[in-house]
């Protein structure tokens, strides 16, 4: 059982990596800026339902699905933000486009 929870938390380790990595490419010289919010660390511990609703207030114009596998946010989609919640459901992965 162990061995499942410390793969799961490298692949949320890599995952939050390959995020940060590249954002830190966007702001690069001759790279535009994203014109939409594509991350929400500030939902970080409120609810699936609650972050949901509050991606879907600030931008209708985006599918936004809840799941508790991980995985899910390897599969990019330009306009889909997927919520990863825990056993409880709370947001414990930043959202992400």
């Amino acid at each position: 059982m162990m061995a499942g929870k410390s793969t799961l938390m490298f692949c949320c380790t890599l995952v939050l990596l390959a995020v940060l990595v590249a954002k830190g490419c966007r702001q690069g010289e001759g790279i535009s800026k994203p014109t939409r919010k594509d991350f929400w660390p500030e939902l970080v511990g409120q609810t699936g339902e609650q972050a949901k609703a509050i991606i879907e207030e600030e931008d209708p114009t985006l599918f936004v699905e809840i799941s508790n596998n991980p995985d899910d946010v390897l599969n990019y989609v330009p306009d889909r933000v997927i919520i990863i919640v825990n056993a409880e459901g709370i947001v414990f992965i930043p959202p992400m486009i």
